[in-house]
């Protein structure tokens, strides 16, 4: 009869919907996240969302209790405790968080019944940015991940007198490959910073002196709006590209090189091409990795806000504003010899420019090492001539970085710089301090010194100290406001106020940030 006919079709879509929809496509076994200078909170985040990436690939992730304890960078101690958690194929994570507040994880593809294993590359983002930053390793994990095998779903049987019709033979055919289309490689970040700054001095001028981006006395600013788009080059044989658009009355006007964004007169717009470069890693080694274009200078201890790290303060320190390079255009290549060391190198027009000045390259380097797991140094040198149309007077640049890590709430820093430009010196030191009171609550301080001793940075020989405290408030996934007081002195009367010049000033500062 055909509402038999019909009802036993319906069964069978039914049925195979059911098998093909009821659990995802594959399974991966994931062991307990090995976490360094990093929260148990951080590694649950971890997890949470990897789970969430991996169910837009159809990718079930089944976490595991098996023992992974100083498995850290061990390759051997993850695939025991794969072969423990009797896992067909296992992911490994070890997960560090670094000084700015970034999570960084490595991956590892574990084959429990080949014994071996693959090194997936790396994730790095701010905690509230795990899941788009992780989509394209859930989809490595996804291709790798054996399928769940479908559940066998019984069905009526077909009443006697109705025939069973015999199915045709369908033709073999090769399984497509589904092509990934090109904005689906895309990864587009947001990052916006706002802020409102009081000067106990009232300045008849408006503006902090000597400040960075903090430099408007009682005026709402909108610093930066931020737009990152990437293809991210993270292992062997990878390409990617990186374009970073911010506008904003602080930071583009600050941060824009010569030649784009700012004119010969000095004039810089509220817009800037902060950075754009393109990337590969070569297959050498551990991955011989080259960018082209404009980034961001790898010397100093504090940064560029934007979506992808900043500082514990809100203002910047002397150091940042007047002693070290906001950004470079050339040629950078870097190298991790291993866990612990890594070296890049730069070969640049110089400092801040596009369009060179003076017909002459400057180059740099930069050497991190970890000598002791909780502690990280960064020394970097530039030189290169730097003035307009001199090609022999060169500048040259030392700087020094550290962190500590003391216990799991506790970080100290170090930034030291000493500089010189033909007979012109400068040079100056920073001490960091940063407390996580709670997950949600953090006490930062920062002091330093700055001398510019022929006046060539600031304009007056002069000896600058300063003082930080700041509160940072983090109210939701990605968004935090800081509260920050900060008091700045000088040897000099450099410091306007509403009738005279003074030896001093200080501050107030509220700054709501989100990123995305």
């Amino acid at each position: 009869m055909w509402w038999v006919r019909l009802v036993t079709v319906a069964a069978i879509v039914l049925g195979t919907l059911a098998s093909v929809y009821a659990e995802p496509q594959a399974r991966l076994s994931l062991l307990p996240i090995e976490t360094r200078w990093a929260r148990k909170s951080d590694a649950d985040l971890m997890v949470d969302s990897l789970v969430s990436a991996a169910a837009e690939v159809d990718l079930e992730i089944v976490t595991s209790t098996a023992n992974t304890r100083g498995c850290f960078g061990n390759e051997a101690c993850f695939l025991r405790a794969a072969t423990d958690a009797a896992a067909t194929v296992a992911v490994g994570i070890d997960l560090v968080k670094t000084s700015s507040g970034r999570l960084q994880a490595r991956f590892y593809l574990l084959d429990v019944q080949a014994q071996t294993v693959r090194a997936l590359g790396r994730v790095r983002a701010q905690p509230g940015l795990l899941r788009p930053a992780l989509r394209r390793m859930v989809r490595l994990l996804r291709a790798a991940a054996p399928p769940i095998e479908p559940k066998s779903i019984p069905f009526p049987p077909l009443p006697p007198d109705v025939p069973t019709p015999p199915l045709p033979e369908e033709p073999e055919t090769e399984p497509a490959t589904k092509a990934v289309a090109w904005y689906e490689a895309l990864v587009v970040n947001a990052f916006v910073s706002t802020a409102f700054t009081y000067n106990v001095n009232r300045p008849r001028t408006g503006t902090n002196t000597l400040r960075v981006f903090d430099d408007r006395h009682a005026q709402v600013t909108i610093d930066v709006a931020e737009l990152v788009v990437q293809h991210a080059a993270e292992s062997p044989g990878d390409a990617g590209f990186r374009i970073d658009l911010v506008a904003g009355s602080a930071i583009p006007r600050v941060s824009a090189s010569a030649g784009l964004f700012r004119d010969d007169t000095g004039k810089a717009e509220d817009i800037d091409l902060q950075q754009a470069y393109a990337s590969y890693i070569t297959p050498f080694g551990r991955g011989l990795r080259f960018d082209g274009g404009k980034f961001v200078t790898p010397v100093g201890a504090e940064l560029i806000d934007g979506y992808d790290g900043y500082g514990d303060q809100y203002s910047r320190s002397f150091l940042f504003g007047l002693a070290i390079p906001f950004t470079h255009s050339g040629l950078r290549l870097s190298y991790p010899f291993s866990d612990r060391i890594a070296v890049s190198a730069l070969v640049t027009n110089g400092w801040d420019v596009v369009r060179d000045t003076n017909r002459a390259l400057s180059y740099g380097m930069t050497i991190t090492t970890q000598p002791f797991e909780d502690v990280t140094v960064a020394t970097s040198y530039l030189a290169g001539p730097e003035r307009p149309d001199d090609t022999h007077t060169w500048r040259h640049l030392l700087d020094l970085v550290a962190s500590w890590k003391l216990g799991r709430d506790l970080t100290v820093g170090l930034n030291a710089d000493w500089a010189r430009d033909g007979g012109d010196r400068w040079y100056g030191a920073a001490g960091y301090v940063r407390f996580d009171v709670g997950p949600r609550l953090a006490v930062a301080a920062r002091a330093e010194v700055f001398a510019d001793r022929d006046g060539v940075r600031t304009g007056v020989a002069q000896r600058l100290w300063e003082t930080t405290v700041t509160f940072a408030l983090r109210l939701a996934t990605g968004f935090g406001v800081r509260f920050e007081m900060r008091q700045d002195r000088s040897d000099e009367p450099v410091f306007p106020s509403r009738d005279s010049d003074r030896r001093y000033q200080f501050t107030g500062a509220i700054n709501a940030t989100n990123a995305l």
